[in-house]
C-alpha cells in the first residue's frame, strides 16, 4: 500500500473540487457548440419513500444543476409500468442524454425488466445488460483509491455484498484489473467470511445494513486498514452505513484510513454518474472520438 498506512478519513473533497471544474469545462464546450447541447439527465423516481434513494436524488439535481451547469429532470412514476413508459419515451428524445431509473423500486423483482429497456447509450448507471457505461459507485471507489495513492493491486481485497449497484460490478472490476479480491454476501459461510475480513488489507462495505460491522469481527484491531463503507439504509429515520460507531472509533484510533459519514464516497459517486451523462451528450454532439474528452 505504498508503505505504512496513515491513518485518518479518505475524504473525497479535493477529487469532486478537481472534478466538479473539469465537468462545468465540457459542460460549457458543448453548450459553446453548433448545436448548443446541454447535457441532461432524467432521474425517474418510483419508490418516493425510500430516505437514502431520495437523499441522493436530490443531491444528483443540486450538484447537476446548480454546480456543473447541466439539466437534471425528476418524474415521479408510481408504478413500474409508469417507470416503463418514462423510459421508453426518453429513450428518443435526442435532448435526454442519461436516463436513470432511482433503486430500489418498490418491486425489487422487476429491477431487471426494467433497466434493460434503457437505451445502452443513456444507461448511465451502468445496470443493463448492454449498458456502455459502469455503474458510478464502483467507479467512485476506485477513484478515491487512487485519489489517495492505495495501491489496491499489492493488497488483498474484501468486498462485503454483491448487489447490483456496487458490490457485483464492482468485484467484476477488480477482477479485471488483477485485483486479488473476494466477495462475501449472505450465502458465504459466517467463519470463512470472518476469515476474508482479517486476512484483508482493504475492505469494502456494501451491503446497507446499518451497523453491520463491528471491531469484533476483527482479531487483530492493531492492524492498519483501508475500510470504505459504501452502504446506506434508514434506521430510526435517519440514514445510517454498515460501518458501526463503534469500529468507526477504534478504527481511527488503530491508524485506520476510514471514509467518513459525510463527504466519502456519496458526492465522488454524484460527480461520476454526472460525468457519465456529459461523455453521452459528447459522443451524442461529437461522434468522432478524437474530439471527446476522458470520461470523468
Amino acid at each position: 500500500m505504498n508503505g505504512e498506512i496513515v491513518g485518518g478519513e479518505l475524504s473525497s473533497a479535493e477529487l469532486t473540487a478537481a472534478l466538479d471544474e473539469e465537468l462545468q469545462q465540457r459542460v460549457e464546450r458543448l453548450k459553446s457548440l453548433e448545436q448548443h447541447i446541454l447535457p441532461h439527465l432524467v432521474i425517474i423516481n418510483e419508490n418516493l419513500e425510500h430516505k437514502p434513494s431520495q437523499r441522493y436524488v436530490r443531491l444528483k439535481q443540486q450538484v447537476g444543476v446548480h454546480t456543473i451547469g447541466m439539466a437534471v429532470s425528476t418524474i415521479d412514476a408510481h408504478e413500474v409500468d409508469s417507470v416503463l413508459e418514462e423510459i421508453h419515451y426518453h429513450n428518443e428524445l435526442n435532448d435526454t442524454h442519461g436516463i436513470i431509473v432511482q433503486l430500489p423500486l418498490k418491486d425489487r423483482d422487476a429491477t431487471d425488466e426494467v433497466v434493460a429497456q434503457i437505451a445502452p447509450e443513456k444507461d448511465v448507471d451502468g445496470l443493463g445488460p448492454r449498458a456502455r457505461f459502469r455503474p458510478a459507485t464502483p467507479l467512485a471507489i476506485m477513484k478515491l483509491l487512487e485519489g489517495h495513492h492505495i495501491d489496491y493491486r499489492q493488497e488483498s481485497v474484501a468486498i462485503l455484498g454483491r448487489g447490483r449497484l456496487v458490490g457485483g460490478p464492482l468485484e467484476g472490476i477488480m477482477q479485471a484489473a488483477g485485483v486479488d479480491v473476494v466477495a462475501i454476501d449472505d450465502r458465504t459461510d459466517p467463519m470463512a467470511g470472518i476469515n476474508v475480513l482479517n486476512e484483508a488489507g482493504i475492505i469494502i462495505s456494501a451491503m446497507g445494513q446499518p451497523g453491520l460491522v463491528t471491531p469484533d469481527l476483527f482479531a487483530d484491531m492493531s492492524r492498519p486498514r483501508v475500510l470504505m463503507d459504501a452502504g446506506a439504509a434508514e434506521q430510526a429515520g435517519v440514514v445510517k452505513g454498515d460501518v458501526s460507531d463503534s469500529l468507526r472509533t477504534e478504527a481511527l484510533a488503530n491508524g485506520w484510513l476510514i471514509t467518513p459519514e459525510k463527504g466519502g464516497l456519496g458526492p465522488l459517486t454524484v460527480r461520476t454518474l454526472l460525468g457519465n451523462v456529459v461523455q453521452a451528450a459528447e459522443e451524442a454532439a461529437i461522434p468522432d472520438e478524437a474530439l471527446l474528452s476522458s470520461s470523468v
